[in-house]
């Protein structure tokens, strides 16, 4: 996660603090966003992210770090696979 900038220190504080918060009161599944933040806090990185992914066996193809570096989009096929699923398009 980005620690640099006064804008990614406010999405951090919205993520972890106050979206936790009121999400019980909106979607009434608090747990799941309490998994996704601790997943969040554990990965810390998207490098960490791609290693993972990787370790798994998948070739990463592109990725991006979006919501002011808090999320990490990977998009990833099984090597050998073709190199676009059909139907489906990345434009990164």
């Amino acid at each position: 996660m980005p620690r640099s900038s006064l804008v990614s220190a406010f999405a951090s504080t919205d993520f972890f603090h106050v979206i936790p918060k009121i999400a019980p009161l909106l979607g009434g599944r608090s747990r799941l966003h309490d998994t996704l933040a601790e997943t969040t806090r554990a990965l810390d990185t998207t490098q960490a992210l791609v290693t993972i992914v990787e370790d798994a066996g998948l070739e990463v193809m592109a990725r991006r770090s979006m919501g002011f570096g808090m999320v990490a989009g990977i998009v990833c096929r099984v090597p050998g696979a073709s190199e676009q699923p059909t139907g489906e398009s990345v434009d990164w």
